[in-house]
């Protein structure tokens, strides 16, 4: 017979308020084939003979073999179905590797018991994840279904990552090694010097994707913390807590997680807002975040991460913190510092270096925000909410199930081609521009004496506009003549040319 199957038969059939899983299946005459809606969703059409049956279990089973394991649309089914379906199933077929599977999901999940015996000792164990399919943490054996737990995080917190064609080939590019060849050439003064301004560029780039520019004492700070914090690998609500309030004004400091009911939203008119994501309810913030930072802490406290890969750890802890929303502010740069603290902790890239892995998401603002929509959309659609004149929200239909265990596939893939990006472009540019300023400052020394500070002044104008000084800025420099500010001119832009000749100099 024609119709859904799987998860897409559950989903009908019990009405369930969720995000569409990656991966749907219907039962209908002709050949098996297969249909991509973009990357992010798969449609599969199965024959008549792979019709699974009328009963929830039946097509719990399919949705194993056939849509692999989503426990978010899991966690929905089962809140909503009669769980004596499943243990007559298990009495019938004790040792069915996909019963087992969704007993041991069932019991995990509700945190609810079914009236079985635990299985006899001589039954094989099998994974709850299919570690071809997905990322998976460090399995542990729950002897009652004789299931290996290898779920990246815990109830509370249990993001999912799938292994896509293109993840695993990212995964399998040696950045690490690329980091290490483009640092290895220079003397370590320069060296020295460029991995200051990063750490400064990173800061800058991140304020100023939340289209705010920072101040020099809350740059500093932040740059400290940047430096300081993955070097002790802990990771806690006092550091969060501490990050939130240098990267806030002092008004809007906070000294625990948020206790109202959070969104994110603009305004196109004054009385008229429009709404991008409803937060987590705030009484479901403080065990989301004791998972997340449990999550945080098991990777980083082994400096492995079980093995998994770091870029997709670091995507897995900073997009989670953003989902969360923990505080009122400060969330967003704040997720971006965890990607560094991530990357740095599993070793991809050296001690004292930090990726300006902001100034590649600045460049594909739109590519970021659509990726934050992978989320934030599809949840629009399922929770209710109204705001009053004061813009306060009231939202149903936001439980903890909704946002406890998100695909976060897109994130990592996005991650992977900004720190991609970061490395071939921005980690190369800024030692190479480092290069050209020290030789524009040594071709400019033999025209002219100047102090340090005019010296530095009269190269950064120029670098900001075309390599010349502009009218407007000329009288700042009235102690010199024409003649001079010609020669210097040249030289700044000889230097910047790469041009071996000593132009302008005597």
């Amino acid at each position: 017979m024609a119709g859904p199957a799987g998860y897409a038969w559950l989903i009908a059939r019990y009405r369930l308020k969720c995000a569409d899983p990656y991966h749907l299946s219907e039962i209908a005459a002709g050949a098996r084939s297969v249909t991509y809606d973009g990357p992010r969703r798969v449609y599969e059409r199965f024959p008549p003979d792979y019709d699974p049956g009328d009963g929830a279990v039946d097509h719990l089973v399919f949705a194993l073999k056939y849509d692999g394991v989503d426990l978010g649309v899991l966690a929905r089914v089962f809140a909503a179905f009669d769980p004596n379906e499943l243990r007559t199933a298990l009495i019938a077929t004790p040792n069915g590797k996909y019963l087992r599977r969704l007993w041991f999901f069932y019991e995990w999940l509700t945190e609810r018991r079914l009236e079985l015996d635990d299985l006899h000792q001589a039954v094989a164990y099998v994974d709850a994840l299919d570690p071809d399919e997905q990322f998976t943490g460090s399995p542990t054996n729950v002897p009652r279904q004789r299931v290996r737990n290898n779920l990246l995080g815990s109830r509370a917190w249990c993001p999912q990552v799938r292994k896509t064609q293109r993840l695993v080939e990212l995964a399998a590019l040696p950045l690490s090694s690329q980091i290490e060849h483009s640092l290895a050439s220079h003397d370590p003064d320069l060296l020295r010097r460029a991995v200051s301004y990063l750490y400064t560029k990173e800061t800058r780039k991140s304020f100023e994707l939340e289209g705010e520019r920072v101040d020099s004492d809350r740059e500093a700070r932040f740059v400290d913390l940047l430096q300081r914090g993955p070097r002790t690998g802990v990771l806690d609500k006092q550091l969060l807590i501490e990050l939130q309030n240098v990267i806030v004004v002092e008004a809007y400091r906070e000294s625990d997680y948020r206790s109202d009911q959070t969104y994110i939203g603009s305004n196109a008119i004054l009385w008229q807002h429009k709404i991008h994501y409803v937060c987590p309810r705030p009484e479901d913030v403080p065990a989301m975040m004791e998972g997340l930072l449990g999550l945080a802490e098991r990777w980083t406290s082994s400096r492995s991460a079980d093995g998994i890969d770091p870029v997709v750890a670091a995507a897995v802890i900073a997009f989670s913190f953003v989902y969360i929303h923990p505080f009122d502010d400060g969330n967003g740069r704040i997720h971006r510092y965890l990607i560094h603290f991530m990357l740095h902790c599993l070793r991809f890239c050296p001690d004292d270096l930090v990726l300006p892995v902001s100034a590649a998401i600045l460049r594909d603002k739109a590519g970021y925000d659509m990726v934050l929509e992978e989320i934030s959309r599809p949840l629009l659609r399922i929770v209710r909410y109204t705001l009053d004149d004061l813009g306060v929200m009231t939202a149903t239909d936001n439980d903890a199930s909704l946002y406890a265990y998100l695909d976060l596939t897109p994130h990592a893939e996005a991650l992977y081609g900004w720190v991609q990006e970061t490395i071939r472009r921005d980690l190369v540019e800024e030692i190479d521009i480092l290069k050209k300023v020290d030789e524009a400052r040594r071709r400019m020394s033999r025209i002219i004496d100047m102090p340090d500070r005019k010296r530095e002044l009269f190269l950064r104008i120029c670098i900001d506009n075309n390599l010349v000084l502009s009218r407007a800025k000329r009288k700042l420099f009235a102690e010199l003549s024409d003649e001079q500010v010609a020669r210097l001119q040249s030289a700044v832009a000889a230097a910047f040319r790469g041009d071996s000749s000593e132009e302008g100099a005597e």
